[in-house]
């Protein structure tokens, strides 16, 4: 009940202190201009972080017992606040913020490890990894408020997930559970008011405080933490689950600036959330989109807390290869103009140098590929054990598995390569892509296989090579697959100036489709087959649904507005294409062969 009271409270607070506050921002003229990072030319407020202050230590201050370690956590929260009012207000250059932020970090980790709600357990490591943490996920929901509703939408999303995880964990520690609570009610509250079009924005007294306040409530509970799992790395674990949006997003940005040699402190409409709008997407649809992946990866962090920690670690390994593969497709993307550090101009536009060292590795020497393939081939021959025994016989086999590790990670690499694995383009990636690969992972296993039992004695089971064989040729084909997933996905969404009918649902009406998908300067949205065969008629292709040229191709003509038809056969006779025209009467459709696209 106390729980719920909190978030109660916190809502309340924030509903009516955010409109409070914007009505006393526009009085004093206290506003701000949307530059290019947020991508508005309005002028609003951004003094809405006094609220969410507000709404989150007053239920806590009411509702937490009174103790060293919570005054210690106010003022330390009340000091990255102010250093961010005053940010907002006149300015600071970011090595001032940044200090206040560690000392601020300091105090508070030095006082709870020594009043140990903090794990020491690894002494002066732990210590710096803890100021490293919280530091750095205050900075990075500062850099996370770059559009509208995102910041606070997200801090809502890993603040449930947070309460979750630490009353999960330690349903006694109040502080704990109280915290997450508080400011999921104040970020609700205030996302009412924020939510494109933004009335307020939170500013850097807002965006630092709950990127602050955010990092505490991932470790608050480590000491516990480590007691029930015995295992260290799960302290860090859960929290970047949960946090793995604004972590992403942040190591992303500045991955980027480096290798584009721009400042990691100045702003600019390079994040991930920017990339997303210029490949399509709308800005309210960027912002549920990585609400979306902020929920996946929160329930993963969830699931963490019960699920066998062998089998963690797989699942977290192909989240986290699928998560670099997005950030090197997003990577592509030409935002950086040559000479104009931080100006950055639309996808359509891109002239500038990009990213030159990505795009080497990329298209030239395939590193990265070859290094996802390399994870992969770790995760799925430790799979094949894990999927085959139980944790003894695992424990038992632990040297074997080690000294076999390297023969199968070399042999598999050098398999790919002299097959030429890495010479095709996994944007393209087609039927005979998947058809060498399969020939590839196939030969690979069974040479694998040959060396580790015959060659070095070890004896190891036939069923591991052939689980390790169906696990891996899976793990490489989505991840072969992910990049055409991505631009086919982004694609669908792009605001397109013709939308088109193709006659015809067969080869050619597919080689159609994929056509006009694929080159961007046709600039077509395919909205439905035409086919006039009835056990096709209601079934899709690809996403694209078929229909009748008959009344269903009435309603469309009705419902939508048609540029073209076009005719993907020679096989479609003169009169089922003159019974089309009869139907389109009227609504200025063009109606074209496939053979005449080119003139």
């Amino acid at each position: 009940m106390k729980y719920l009271v909190c978030f109660a409270l916190s809502l309340t607070i924030s509903l009516m202190a955010t409109p409070l506050v914007r009505a006393l921002a526009l009085r004093q003229k206290n506003l701000y201009k949307g530059d290019a990072e947020r991508w508005s030319g309005r002028y609003v407020s951004r003094s809405g972080g006094i609220a969410i202050f507000a709404a989150i230590i007053l239920p806590v201050s009411f509702l937490v017992p009174l103790s060293l370690n919570f005054v210690v956590l106010i003022l330390a929260a009340l000091a990255v606040f102010l250093l961010g009012l005053v940010d907002d207000l006149v300015g600071l250059r970011p090595y001032v913020k940044l200090i206040g932020q560690l000392v601020a970090s300091s105090v508070l980790v030095s006082v709870w490890i020594n009043t140990g709600l903090l794990s020491d357990i690894r002494g002066p490591v732990f210590y710096f990894v803890y100021i490293i943490w919280i530091t750095g996920m205050t900075n990075a929901f500062n850099l996370l408020d770059n559009m509208d509703g995102l910041a606070a939408g997200i801090a809502l999303i890993t603040s449930l997930f947070l309460f979750a995880y630490n009353y999960l964990v330690d349903p006694g520690n109040h502080l704990a559970a109280m915290l997450p609570l508080a400011l999921g009610g104040a970020t609700l509250g205030f996302l009412k008011y924020n939510s494109k079009p933004a009335k307020i924005y939170m500013g850097d007294c807002g965006s630092l405080t709950l990127g602050f306040l955010m990092s505490i409530c991932a470790i608050a509970n480590t000491t516990r933490t480590t007691a029930a799992t015995a295992n260290t790395m799960f302290i860090m674990l859960v929290p970047v689950l949960i946090l793995a949006v604004p972590i992403f997003d942040t190591t992303f940005v500045m991955i980027l600036r480096k290798l584009n040699k721009i400042s990691i402190f100045q702003g600019g409409s390079d994040h991930t959330s920017h990339r997303v709008v210029r490949l399509g997407l709308s800005e309210k649809k960027a912002v549920i989109f990585f609400y979306a992946i902020s929920a996946f990866f929160g329930v993963l962090g969830i699931v963490a807390i019960t699920a066998p920690y062998p089998y963690l670690y797989i699942v977290v390994g192909i989240s986290f290869i699928l998560l670099v593969m997005f950030g090197v497709f997003l990577g592509k993307l030409k935002v950086y103009r040559t000479g104009e550090n931080g100006v950055l101009i639309k996808k359509e536009e891109g002239n500038g140098h990009g990213m030159p060292l990505l795009t080497e590795l990329l298209y030239k020497r395939q590193f990265l590929e070859v290094l996802i393939d390399f994870f992969l081939i770790f995760l799925s021959y430790l799979s094949a054990f894990y999927l085959l025994y139980d944790k003894d016989h695992i424990t038992a086999d632990k040297d074997l598995i080690i000294r076999s590790l390297p023969v199968i990670v070399l042999v598999k690499l050098m398999v790919f390569y002299f097959t030429h694995i890495y010479r095709g383009i996994w944007q393209y990636i087609g039927y005979n892509d998947l058809k060498k690969l399969f020939n590839a992972t196939v030969i690979s296993s069974a040479v694998a296989a040959f060396a580790i039992k015959f060659a070095g004695g070890m004896d190891i089971s036939y069923k591991i090579f052939l689980i390790d064989w169906m696990v891996f040729f899976l793990l490489a084909e989505i991840t072969r697959s992910m990049e055409k997933t991505f631009s086919n996905f982004f694609d669908s969404h792009l605001d397109k100036e013709k939308s088109v009918l193709i006659y015809g649902a067969g080869d050619k009406g597919v080689m159609v489709l994929h056509e006009l998908r694929g080159d961007k300067l046709l600039s077509c949205k395919v909205d439905g087959f035409i086919d006039d065969d009835p056990g096709k008629q209601g079934k899709t292709i690809d996403g694209v649904r078929i229909i009748s040229s008959g009344r269903e191709l009435s309603l469309v003509l009705k419902e939508k507005r048609i540029d073209e038809i076009i005719i993907s056969s020679a096989r479609v006779s003169d009169a089922a294409v003159r019974t089309v025209e009869l139907l389109c009467a009227g609504y200025n459709v063009l109606i074209r062969r496939v053979n005449k696209l080119v003139s």
